[in-house]
């Protein structure tokens, strides 16, 4: 599996928080692939978090591998766009 902690959800959404890079970096490799989800990072209580929404299979799968590829990724820097 991902090396993400992910908590239960009966809602349309899940928390999760990535171990092996900061939730912030992760956050913008997935946002460098077109990837959109909620940052939670700096929220008391869930901090390094991120919350995804629920889509259709192809939406889904599309986020299961942007999310390996976000994983994946050596440098853990935040890109502020440009270069």
């Amino acid at each position: 599996g991902l090396p993400v902690t992910v908590w239960p959800s009966e809602a349309n959404f899940i928390l999760f928080r990535p171990e092996a890079r900061s939730g912030a970096a992760v956050w913008q490799a997935l946002l460098n692939r077109s990837v959109l989800v909620r940052d939670f990072t700096t929220m008391a209580g869930i901090e390094g978090c991120l919350r995804v929404t629920i889509g259709t299979v192809v939406e889904n799968n599309r986020f299961l591998e942007a999310l390996d590829e976000a994983l994946r990724e050596e440098h853990d820097e935040v890109s502020l766009g440009g270069a």
